[in-house]
């Protein structure tokens, strides 16, 4: 058995779901955003460090291109004829004009082969014996130019740090006859440089210093702070003099504290490789600066650029969560009302059965393991019983109830395994699966029709009801799916003429059920195709000896089946409400008939129609009848409705007013076949009866039977007591008529006097103008008495 269907709520942590994926996504969304600002930061850093070892290179390459420029001027002056041949004031003179057009020299001077210096710029250099300077020694040793350091030459009264250039004076041998010498100070290098390539901070100081060191770290020039000529960078890391001497040309930067100050610098190291070949040195630039100087711009932005990121990330974050909240809230309505249109798409929503389309898919799945297994699954279509009866009396509220306690019935009457659908109105299917024969279906539906009679106890009524079952078996009955739906459906309907019972499918109902379609299919046409005729049988008073009404018979003149009597179409017509339009016809055919009997000389004539539950359900039922009258031009009293007991028994509001209202306009009533159904005394007294008409089963063995006769008198006195007619019907034998006739029946109509007859036939028989002597003929002879 399927459960009922419940719609499922979605869990708790599902409306946290998207919330948390959302911090979580923030947070790895803060996390990859604080790493790309310190990859932005450390490529700031790297940046400024590359800025700062490319001002080391700049600096390389302008002392190189300096120095070698005064390589070559100390060369040419070496070879200037008057430094060899000329006296003291003409070298001296010489001298001084190339210092005056160069600018950057200090010192220029001429030493003889002894080392005492013979002419110079200074006056104050005359004289002196730098015999054991190293630059002298060096031209002496290599008889090359060479290129040192010295804090040589008074000038002004104090010692400049200055680049010594030196070159051999030969004579025309060749021999080195003195050397010429040249001081450049570092500070005129420095003022060079920094004028044309470091330009100076914010408040007016340099953004760098830098440095000459030689390989083994010794300052050769420096900032004037930097210490005495010569001594050791005990606080350069060795990686910085281990990455400057790596290689020819080597660049780069390290981070660092400068030891005499302690504070943390960027040193920045490049090379001099461009002319050491030529000149023989091998000197390191290192250019420096503050650190946090340099830092401190990049902090700041990567601080301003985290907080704007962290102010509009807090709001987002805010609206993001609250975005997120929302939306999970939405997709959780949605996910509700997709299980809920789910539901109704296959579920029947007053009892949560499976309904149809899922009650289909059930059935297909159920056959395949049936194939499968080899085993039988029986069909049951259910329909309870009276079930609009209840709707009609007690209301739709009830009748829901109604249903839903029939459904909790049949789901605990089958097996877990089995399947209880609800197709629509009071119909359910059962899918019983894995039978070994079909004595085990019957056992089942005898259990569900046992428990679906126990009575219901609703809103204060207790409640009787029955079912029908109708049960088809795979692969005994059919294969198919839909095949089987269809036997099983047939075979309920047979059930259903018993009510309370079940029918197992055989082959023998789908040949009646064809047979019922394919006269539901005529009828529907017969009126159009105008294949009903009417009837009459007469009406025959003994006390006057005449006939004074007859009663319209309807027939249907089939095309293929001939002609057919009420009994086999009339039920179907009611069931299918084709009723009340064959209803109508016959009502003006019979009084287009009967005034035309009237007008032909037979004024008191009447003529009896009968009325059936389904036409006098409908709601304009007085306004047809007055409509026919006023068309046809029959009088009311001359128009006789015949109704049935059941109808009359209901004893409802609308059915006395409607009595009423037909007796008020002069039509006359009676009840058809009156004590072969719910006999009561008093609806006789309530409504406005003119006639009783005595069933045929009581009239049939009045002569024989005892019983039949004490009724059929009881019958004729209850109807003289209360001043009612009474006819007696289905009259055949002579018996019957002197039985009646003693017993003062006031109308009798059957056999005896004459069967049905065309409306052309009974035009004939009312025109012989006697009374009716009865005869087997078709057409009786008016006779007297």
């Amino acid at each position: 058995m399927l459960p009922m269907q419940q719609t499922r709520q979605p869990p708790e942590w599902y409306g946290m779901a998207l919330p948390a994926t959302f911090i979580l996504w923030f947070l790895v969304s803060l996390g990859l955003g604080s790493f790309a600002l310190l990859s932005l930061r450390s490529t700031l850093i790297h940046e400024r460090g590359a800025e700062v070892a490319e001002k080391a290179a700049e600096v390389a390459d302008r002392l190189d291109r300096i120095l070698y420029e005064r390589y070559a001027d100390i060369r040419m002056l070496a070879d200037l004829p008057v430094l060899r041949t000329g006296d003291e004031a003409a070298r001296s003179g010489v001298l001084r004009r190339y210092q005056s057009v160069s600018g950057y020299y200090a010192l220029l001077g001429v030493a003889d082969a002894t080392g005492r210096v013979v002419a110079a710029t200074d006056p104050q250099a005359r004289g002196l014996d730098v015999s054991r300077e190293d630059w002298f020694l060096g031209v002496a040793q290599t008889g090359r130019v060479h290129l040192g350091t010295a804090r040589v030459l008074p000038s002004q009264a104090d010692w400049r740090e200055a680049v010594v250039f030196s070159a051999p004076v030969r004579d025309d041998r060749g021999a080195m006859q003195g050397a010429v010498v040249s001081l450049i100070p570092f500070d005129r290098l420095r003022s060079v440089i920094e004028e044309s390539r470091l330009p100076g901070g914010e408040d007016g100081s340099p953004p760098y210093e830098w440095l000459l060191v030689d390989p083994q770290g010794f300052v050769i020039s420096g900032m004037e702070e930097t210490g005495r000529r010569g001594s050791l960078l005990e606080s350069r890391t060795p990686s910085v003099m281990q990455a400057a001497v790596a290689e020819p040309g080597a660049r780069g930067f390290v981070e660092e504290e400068d030891g005499p100050r302690r504070v943390p610098v960027l040193t920045g190291f490049a090379r001099m490789p461009g002319y050491r070949s030529f000149l023989g040195f091998d000197w390191i630039v290192l250019v420096r600066a503050d650190r946090d100087r340099i830092y401190e711009p990049i902090n700041r932005l990567v601080r301003t650029v985290g907080w704007v990121g962290l102010l509009l990330a807090i709001p987002l974050m805010g609206f993001g969560l609250w975005a997120s909240r929302r939306l999970a809230r939405d997709v959780a309505e949605r996910r509700l009302a997709e299980q809920r249109l789910d539901d109704l798409a296959y579920y029947d929503p007053l009892t949560g059965l499976p309904n149809r389309r899922l009650f289909l898919d059930l059935l297909n799945q159920a056959l395949a393991r049936a194939r499968r297994t080899d085993r039988l699954v029986a069909l049951m279509f259910l329909d309870l019983d009276r079930f609009k009866l209840i709707n009609d009396s007690l209301g739709h509220a009830i009748g829901d109830l109604l249903l839903k306690a029939v459904a909790s019935r049949l789901t605990a009457s089958v097996r877990t395994s089995d399947t209880v659908a609800r197709l629509g109105g009071d119909e359910f299917t059962v899918i019983l699966e894995d039978l070994t024969s079909s004595e085990d279906a019957g056992r089942i539906a005898q259990k569900i029709l046992d428990a679906v009679a126990i009575p219901v106890l609703l809103e204060g009524h207790e409640i009787f009801i029955s079912a029908s079952v109708g049960i088809a078996l795979y692969p005994t009955d059919d294969r198919e799916r839909d095949s089987l739906i269809k036997s099983a459906d047939t075979a309920m309907y047979t059930a259903k003429k018993d009510g309370g019972t079940f029918q197992f499918y055989s082959a023998d109902m789908n040949v009646k059920a064809v047979e019922r379609l394919t006269l539901e299919t005529g009828l529907r046409h017969a009126l159009k195709r105008g294949e009903f005729v009417l009837f009459y049988q007469p009406l025959v008073d003994f006390h006057e000896g005449r006939m004074v009404g007859v009663e319209a018979l309807v027939r249907w003149r089939h095309p293929e089946r001939g002609l057919l009597l009420p009994n086999t179409f009339v039920p179907l017509a009611e069931e299918t409400g084709l009723i009340v339009p064959i209803g109508e016809w016959v009502l003006r055919t019979a009084c287009v008939q009967t005034r035309a009997w009237q007008e032909g000389g037979f004024p008191l004539l009447r003529v009896a129609v009968n009325l059936s539950r389904r036409q006098f359900q409908q709601k304009n039922l007085i306004q047809v009848i007055q409509q026919v009258l006023n068309e046809t031009g029959l009088a009311p009293h001359c128009l006789e409705l015949e109704l049935t007991e059941s109808l009359l028994i209901e004893d409802s509001e609308e059915t006395i007013s409607a009595l009423r209202a037909l007796h008020g306009m002069g039509i006359r009533l009676s009840i058809d076949d009156f004590g072969a159904e719910y006999s009561s005394l008093g609806y006789l007294k309530r409504l406005p009866i003119s006639t009783l008409k005595i069933d045929r089963s009581f009239v049939r063995d009045i002569a024989t039977n005892p019983d039949d006769a004490s009724i059929t008198q009881a019958i004729i006195t209850l109807a003289h007591c209360l001043n009612l007619n009474v006819i007696a019907e289905g009259v055949e034998t002579e018996g019957q008529v002197e039985f009646l006739r003693a017993h003062r029946c006031n109308e009798m109509q059957g056999y005896y006097f004459s069967q049905p007859l065309t409306a052309g036939k009974m035009t004939a028989l009312i025109a012989d103008r006697g009374r009716l002597n009865g005869s087997d003929q078709e057409t009786p002879t008016l006779v007297t008495t």
